[in-house]
């Protein structure tokens, strides 16, 4: 579980955290930009729509890939939320010998194909490129940080630092995003499109930087493990308004149902009062938002941003008690932005429809089972590589070989949005002849020294044993007056003895 921070500092203790560089207002003028630091606040509605204004209906001003174009995507870009962090030169935290280091081409590039692939899958520009400036500025970011041992868009001068070093650190620091406890940098880019968490939630500024479509830069720090993703960029000529996450193909993968569903506008929404959000899924069950959640940490949320993290004008809503599936399509209805009406369907699916066998947690197996008389059906689990599917919807399971000792065939095959084959063999092993239940064999008649053997009647968890088959029989003392013995050895599928005692008169 992931907590977050957009505070100015946060102190590191234990988990993960994540703060969002501060909202940025943008004013151009002429050929030249101004970029000012403004704070997180709500800003006001200036203007309503007029009463009976008839509201036109728009769709994302994005393009809409298709389930197949995203598959292919990933897979050619080999997309992965792990990855190890190496560096070209390492940082050093030592006082008077500060440098905040060099990431490896290896990291950022691996980073720079995570961000572009979320940038693809929400129908943005795919092309933002490696500054390496950027990267410097992120470096330092993550360098005081660790130095100071907290996560801070403002943080202080460390004892030893020099001036020219800090102020490289604070100008990183200002305007990155910043993690803390992530695995990888890889993992981190991904977890800042969450903000699901109560601090972040109602801005979900991590997630905007991103989406921002005027992106065209960007630079990424690690030290230790905490990262830094330098955001502040506006050198790309995107102009898509209503940038939705979930996207309209939505990998099922990277969205999760603590996370709330945005609509970038791309201008500040008037009156958010009058704003409603629908939320209908194709079993028909419905959502509907309408008053804005006084509180972050409302189940069923529902908010408007206004403030600059890349593009303003966010409309904010998470769904309660709500699971995505693959196949899934759910269909959002905004009404009341600005005189108009936003309108568009997402279709969840799996990025890793194929089956392997390397996605099947065999982990159970390691333990062989014992012969029942039975089909024997150990239970299933299959996993893309962050997700389990589910039986039924996303697979079909049968057996085979899975009554007798020996080696048992699980067959799993895609279906639905997934396709291919994956077999898992597991061992049943023999049973114990002591184990099956006997018939007290009664009292049995002396045959003047010949030897007295006595049928015996086995079952086993119900079902009669067959002499010769499960099990074979030899006597003892069973030639004179008194208590003989059968003794009964398992075969087959059974193994081990049983000893009857029988009477001779």
């Amino acid at each position: 579980m992931a907590s977050r921070d957009s505070g100015n500092s946060t102190s590191i203790v234990s988990g993960r955290t994540l703060i969002s560089v501060a909202a940025f207002l943008v004013l151009a003028f002429l050929s030249f930009s101004f970029i000012g630091l403004v704070p997180s606040a709500h800003a006001d509605a200036p203007t309503a729509v007029r009463v009976g204004e008839m509201a036109s209906s728009e769709a994302p001003g994005v393009t809409k890939h298709s389930a197949s174009e995203v598959r292919a995507y990933v897979k050619q870009h080999a997309i992965s939320m792990d990855g190890d962090v190496t560096y070209a030169s390492k940082p050093t935290l030592k006082k008077g010998s500060y440098y905040p280091g060099v990431l490896s081409d290896k990291t950022t590039r691996s980073a720079l194909d995570a961000l572009n692939c979320i940038r693809y899958i929400a129908g943005l520009g795919n092309n933002v490129v490696l500054d390496s400036q950027y990267s410097s500025l992120a470096q330092a970011a993550t360098l005081v940080n660790a130095v100071n041992g907290e996560l801070s868009h403002y943080p202080s001068q460390p004892a030893g630092m020099s001036n020219e070093l800090f102020n490289q650190c604070y100008s990183g620091a200002s305007s990155s995003n910043l993690a803390w406890g992530y695995g990888s940098l890889n993992n981190a880019v991904f977890g800042w499109m969450d903000d699901g968490d109560s601090v972040n939630i109602d801005r979900v500024g991590h997630r905007r930087w991103i989406l921002n479509p005027q992106m065209g830069r960007v630079g990424f720090g690690v030290v230790e493990h905490l990262y830094a993703l330098y955001a502040v960029d506006f050198s790309a000529s995107g102009k898509q308004t209503n940038v939705v996450w979930p996207a309209q193909t939505m990998p099922i993968e990277y969205f999760g149902n603590r996370q709330p569903w945005t609509i970038s506008v791309g201008e500040e929404v008037q009156n958010p009062s009058q704003v409603r959000v629908t939320l209908t899924r194709s079993d028909g069950r419905t959502w509907n938002f309408s008053a804005l959640s006084t509180s972050t940490t409302a189940k069923n949320y529902f908010g408007i941003n206004n403030d600059g993290y890349g593009a303003s004008g966010c409309i904010i809503f998470r769904p309660d008690g709500v699971d995505y599936n693959t196949n899934d399509r759910f269909h959002v209805k905004a009404t009341g932005v600005n005189g108009r009406t936003i309108e568009y369907d997402v279709d969840f699916i799996s990025v890793y429809p194929e089956i392997e066998a390397a996605l099947l947690d065999d982990s159970y197996l390691s333990n062989s089972f014992v012969y029942t008389g039975k089909q024997i059906k150990p239970k299933v689990q299959v996993f893309t590589e962050y997700l389990e599917l589910q039986k039924g919807t996303d697979y079909t399971v049968t057996y085979s070989k899975n009554v007798n000792v020996g080696t048992g065939v699980i067959t799993v095959k895609g279906v639905g949005q997934f396709s291919g084959t994956a077999k898992v063999k597991f061992k049943i092993t023999r049973a114990s002849i002591a184990k099956a239940k006997a018939k007290r064999i009664k009292a049995m008649k002396y045959r003047n020294g010949k030897a007295v053997k006595p049928a015996v009647q086995l079952t086993y968890k119900g079902k009669k044993l067959k002499k010769s088959k499960d099990y074979k029989v030899k006597y003892k003392n069973n030639r004179k007056r008194g208590t003989a013995t059968a003794i009964i050895t398992g075969i087959g599928n059974f193994k081990g003895t049983k000893q009857l005692k029988f009477k001779i008169r």
